[in-house]
C-alpha cells in the first residue's frame, strides 16, 4: 500500500509536469516572434556611390515650399535687385555662396 501511494504520487507529479510543459508550449506557441530591428535601410534611402550616403526625400508640401522660396527669390531678383549685384555672385544654395579666391 505504501508502494500504491507512491507510484500514484509519481505518477501525479509526472502529470503535473507534464501539464506545465503543455501551457508552456502553447505559450511559447501564442508569442508573435520577435521583430528585427530596423536597419539604415530600411528607414532611408542611399545613394549607389561609394561610401553610400542615407538620406530622406523631401515630402510634397517640402517641394511645394521651395518652389514657392525659388519663385519668390527669381521674381525679386528681377525686379527688385537690378543694379545690385551680390559681390559674390549667386547663392549656390540657400545661405551658401561660392568661393571666390583673391589674389594678393
Amino acid at each position: 500500500s505504501v508502494q500504491a501511494a507512491v507510484a500514484a504520487a509519481t505518477a501525479a507529479v509526472q502529470q503535473e509536469q507534464q501539464q506545465q510543459e503543455e501551457q508552456h508550449k502553447r505559450k511559447v506557441a501564442q508569442q508573435p516572434e520577435p521583430e528585427q530591428p530596423l536597419t539604415l535601410d530600411d528607414l532611408f534611402r542611399k545613394t549607389t556611390t561609394k561610401p553610400q550616403l542615407y538620406f530622406l526625400p523631401l515630402t510634397d508640401e517640402q517641394v511645394a515650399a521651395k518652389k514657392q522660396r525659388q519663385s519668390k527669390a527669381d521674381n525679386g531678383a528681377v525686379s527688385g535687385g537690378a543694379g545690385k549685384a551680390d559681390p559674390l555672385g549667386p547663392a549656390v544654395m540657400e545661405g551658401l555662396t561660392p568661393h571666390h579666391s583673391e589674389k594678393h
